[in-house]
C-alpha cells in the first residue's frame, strides 16, 4: 500500500489520489477490494483506507494507509 497521505486544505474536503498498490500471487489475483478509491473526496480528519486482495485459491491479504486532511 502507499505511505500515509497528508493533505493541507483551505476547505472542508479534498480529492485525494494515490498510486495503485502493487500485488502479486503465484496462483493469480482474482479480486481487489478497496474501501476507498484514488480520486475520492475526503473530509477533514483521518480516514484509514484498506485494500483486500483475494487469490484463486481463496487466500487473501490486506494492507492499509491513512489519509489525513
Amino acid at each position: 500500500c502507499p505511505d500515509d497521505i497528508y493533505e493541507t486544505v483551505t476547505s472542508s474536503s479534498a480529492v485525494v489520489t494515490w498510486p495503485k498498490p502493487v500485488y502479486s500471487d503465484n496462483v493469480g489475483v482474482v479480486k481487489v477490494t478497496p474501501t476507498h478509491n484514488s480520486g475520492d473526496k475526503f473530509t477533514l480528519g483521518t480516514t484509514r483506507v484498506y485494500y483486500q486482495v483475494d487469490d484463486a485459491a481463496g487466500n487473501n491479504a490486506r494492507c492499509s494507509f491513512t489519509v489525513n486532511i
